[in-house]
């Protein structure tokens, strides 16, 4: 029998219950449905505003899907944002500069203060898109 479930709003916990029900289902056959008003699901209000008052209330190292992903990044030496390189490698808990988590716009605002407007953030998009 396959159990069905429906999970109301696809933010980031809508999302993250539905990767763990399926993660964790002990081979049960299941069915999950995410209701999501929004064309895209997994942003949520945390990662989709715009708005610069809205503030994340975890420190970028204690951030992660799961318990073993915890410090995959750190906060930049001001705590604005995120640290990354100024090409935008995230670099995480140890110091290590990843190779395949990037970020830009307003997470670089304690290294790059001129990361809230549009044309650097377009600019920072086009370097991550075309390294050389």
């Amino acid at each position: 029998m396959v159990k069905k479930i429906t999970i109301i709003g696809s933010g980031a916990t809508g999302t993250l219950l539905a990767v763990n029900l399926i993660t964790h289902n002990d081979g049960q056959s299941i069915e999950i449905n995410l209701v999501e008003k929004k064309e895209r699901i997994g942003r949520g209000v945390a990662y989709s505003t715009t708005q610069d008052v809205h503030l994340l209330n975890v420190p970028a190292a204690k951030m992660g899907a799961f318990p073993y992903d915890l410090e995959i990044i750190r906060n930049d030496r001001l705590n604005l944002g995120i640290d990354a390189t100024a090409d935008g490698k995230t670099i995480d808990g140890s110091g290590t500069v990843s190779e395949k988590i990037f970020t830009i716009g307003t997470a670089l605002k304690g290294i790059l203060w001129e990361s809230t407007a549009m044309p650097e953030i377009r600019a920072q998009a086009n370097k991550l898109a075309y390294p050389c």
